[in-house]
Order: structure tokens, then C-alpha cells, then sequence
């Protein structure tokens, strides 16, 4: 006989299936102090794994809102836009451009008057 096999037959003669019925009646057999059957243990094991299931994937969502909930709080707070820093750049850029050009006149009229003077 292979590993992992069941001898249904046993010692009896060819053709005798009474391990294969006894092996089918403990089905329906109490077990265990609480007097379940096996069939009525697994499908108490079986639900109760499928509530587990279900409770540890309601848990999950809840905590991904609370997890979502609690960065869009922490934004808030950190006071950063995007838009708003995008506008101080344009301004901070045309004022440094306006600042420039100043000093370019500047140095144009100064090199004016130097020429005037000779």
C-alpha cells in the first residue's frame, strides 16, 4: 500500500468495505465534550472562520478611513498649497526680473552721465 492511502478492507477478506463504513459513520458520531458531531464541529469551525474572515476585513477598512482620515488632518495642519507656492514663486521671480532691469537702467544712466562728464 502507497503512503497516504487508507486500508478500507483491513484484515478481512477482499471486498470487505467495514473500515470504509466505519470511516463513513463518524460523520454523523458525537465527539468532544460539548456533543457535537464531527460534521456539526466542522461547519462550527468553518463559520467561525468565515466571521473571523469577514470581521479582520471590516477592521481593515475602518482602519484605512481612520489611516486616510488622519493624513488629510495632518495636511490641513501642515498648511502647504501647491497653488499658493506656486503663486509666490511667479511673484518672487518677477519682482527679482523688476529688480534687475532696475539695475540695468541704473547702470545705463550712470554710464551716461560718466560719458557726459568727459
Amino acid at each position: 500500500m502507497a503512503a497516504g492511502q487508507i486500508d478500507a478492507t483491513g484484515v478481512h477478506s477482499v471486498g470487505d468495505n467495514r473500515n470504509a463504513l466505519a470511516l463513513a459513520g463518524l460523520e454523523n458520531a458525537t465527539a468532544g465534550p460539548n456533543g457535537l458531531t464531527f460534521s456539526a464541529a466542522y461547519q462550527n469551525l468553518v463559520t467561525s472562520l468565515g466571521l473571523d474572515a469577514q470581521d479582520a476585513g471590516d477592521q481593515k477598512t475602518f482602519y484605512q478611513g481612520l489611516v486616510n482620515q488622519l493624513s488629510q488632518m495632518r495636511d490641513s495642519v501642515s498648511g502647504v498649497s501647491l497653488d499658493e507656492e506656486m503663486t509666490n514663486l511667479v511673484k518672487y521671480q518677477r519682482a527679482y526680473q523688476a529688480a534687475a532691469r532696475l539695475v540695468s537702467v541704473a547702470d545705463q544712466l550712470y554710464q551716461t552721465l560718466i560719458d557726459l562728464g568727459k
